[in-house]
């Protein structure tokens, strides 16, 4: 009777943990040949616009498609261990890496069986790493099952210990989710070729510089890629929320504050105007919304009327999409009564602004 491969043995050991992570409920599909699915040792999703290194010594199976839930794009396996590395991705909801690890935790807390060991938050360093990362190591235990047709020993052998690694990618336009397992027995001898697969990705799109203006007064962001300008006496700051990109400060009484904004958005910039109309009648403001330009794009401004923090402010918020999924917000705000100055800021700050080409969706 054939017995199974210790790989086989492995993808049916780690699938039911795998399912959770991933959300992968279809089966797996046929392989293509490694030759046919790895020419020069090289893999490459054109949809995607990812591409990757095959480790040495390593064979590969490619799918096509572009997913908009977890859907498995490839598989690394080595013949010789068993050992293997999934990649996944799913179109992009998190604004930031912030929110995907936040993403990332609820999704692993689903599964006790696997034992997060370490998840850590790693930024982006162009052009060795082009996008942000989550990374999680975690074990788990399998109980040895006998083979087919064979009886149960008398004394049941000990529980195998595996070794996860989980490499989320947070690009431009989709998520990408490298999934390695293998033996503890066998972890040493695959984890630099792990380390090189992960190293190897490229993603179209995110190696590209925010491109604009240089100098004082002048603001580049490779990781969003955006970029503008802003009073030259005016400081800069980075909030804590997540999807709060800058911050650009006066230090006049009547200077207005100006910042950017970057979201996960699936509707158009009309919707999000309408939610912030509501948002601001909702607490006893005003609110109305025109149309303006932004970077040659049609978008939306929102003026508002409203008390922040017991004063009465004046709000402008343009809204303009990039591609299907993401929209950026370009907020002032400005005590009431300078309104004609802080217009003036925020026109300038709005035709300053210049967006980076997202990857293709």
């Amino acid at each position: 009777m054939r017995t199974p491969s210790a790989r086989c043995r492995l993808r049916v050991a780690c699938l039911a943990l795998l399912v959770p992570v991933l959300g992968l409920l279809a089966p797996e599909p046929a392989r293509a040949a490694p030759e046919e699915a790895a020419p020069a040792g090289r893999f490459r999703n054109e949809a995607l616009g990812v591409s990757a290194k095959v480790p040495e010594g390593w064979k590969l199976s490619a799918e096509a498609g572009t997913p908009t839930v977890w859907k498995r794009l490839a598989t690394f396996w080595d013949p010789v261990t068993g050992s293997e590395a999934v990649l996944s991705a799913r179109s992009r909801s998190a604004a930031s890496v912030e929110d995907l690890e936040g993403a990332v935790r609820r999704d692993w807390a689903q599964n006790p069986r696997l034992q997060v060991t370490a998840m850590r938050r790693v930024p982006s360093a162009p052009p060795a790493r082009p996008v942000p990362l989550v990374i999680v190591d975690a074990t788990f235990t399998v109980k040895s099952e006998p083979k087919e047709g064979d009886p149960a020993p008398r004394i049941p052998p000990p529980p195998v210990t595996y070794r996860v690694n989980a490499t989320y990618f947070l690009g431009p336009g989709y998520e990408y989710m490298l999934y390695a397992t293998a033996q503890s027995t066998h972890w040493s001898r695959i984890t630099a070729r792990i380390d090189a697969l992960r190293e190897s990705f490229a993603f179209e799109g995110a190696e590209a510089q925010a491109s604009g203006p240089v100098g004082e007064g002048a603001y580049r962001n490779n990781e969003v890629l955006f970029s503008c300008r802003y009073p030259s006496n005016y400081g800069v700051i980075v909030p804590a929320r997540s999807s709060h990109v800058v911050q650009f400060e006066g230090i006049g009484a009547d200077d207005p504050d100006l910042g950017v904004y970057h979201l996960a958005f699936e509707g158009d910039a009309a919707d999000d105007a309408a939610r912030l109309v509501d948002h601001y009648q909702a607490g006893g403001g005003e609110a109305r919304i025109s149309t303006i330009e932004v970077f040659g794009k049609q978008a939306r401004l929102v003026t508002a009327q409203a008390a922040v923090g017991g004063k009465d402010q004046t709000i402008l918020i343009a809204i303009v999409k990039r591609g299907s999924g993401e929209l950026f917000r370009l907020r002032a705000s400005m005590p009431k009564g300078s309104d004609a100055k802080g217009r003036r800021v925020f026109e300038a700050f709005v035709a300053s602004f210049q967006m980076g080409v997202p990857a293709p969706r």
